[in-house]
């Protein structure tokens, strides 16, 4: 579970590099440099989707087992040209994939899924605190919440 978990978050976090620089017009040697050691997805198949579209993109990660739950972000992404869901819905594949844990009554998984719980408390109260300052309506901020663990 723990190690499903990294490999999770390796592929989400190359997946947001490649997004992000390709917006910046970055070449394939950063993307090289910048990408982390390869989850489910290797090196070269991130690589090679530097220069494709957000939909070839969509289409080449289809096989990947946490594509469904990230579509969304995708159509997101490309029209709204913002990050948020598709970050959003990232954080709320993780949670989904340890919610189990919490039914585990030994062995370690159960400490990180509580350690994700309180991260992701943490991320949701500090979006809060910081709509409310920039009067963000209470609707809208309802709609942009993560999922919770409980």
């Amino acid at each position: 579970m723990i190690r499903n978990l990294v490999n999770y978050q390796i592929d989400l976090v190359n997946l947001k590099i490649l997004l992000r620089l390709q917006q910046l017009g970055k070449d394939k040697k950063v993307l090289q440099q910048t990408l982390l050691e390869p989850g489910y997805v290797d090196k070269d198949t991130w690589t090679g989707l530097l220069d494709q579209s957000i939909e070839d993109i969509r289409t080449r990660l289809s096989f990947t087992p946490y594509f469904p739950a990230i579509a969304e972000g995708f159509e997101s992404l490309a029209e709204h040209k913002s990050f948020a869901r598709l970050e959003t819905l990232m954080d709320d594949f993780i949670i989904e994939q340890f919610r189990k844990a919490k039914y585990l009554n030994s062995g370690v998984e159960p400490l990180v899924g509580f350690w994700l719980a309180k991260e992701a408390e943490i991320k949701t109260l500090r979006f809060i605190l910081v709509s409310k300052l920039s009067h963000v309506d209470a609707e809208k901020i309802k709609s942009r919440l993560r999922v919770s663990y409980a």
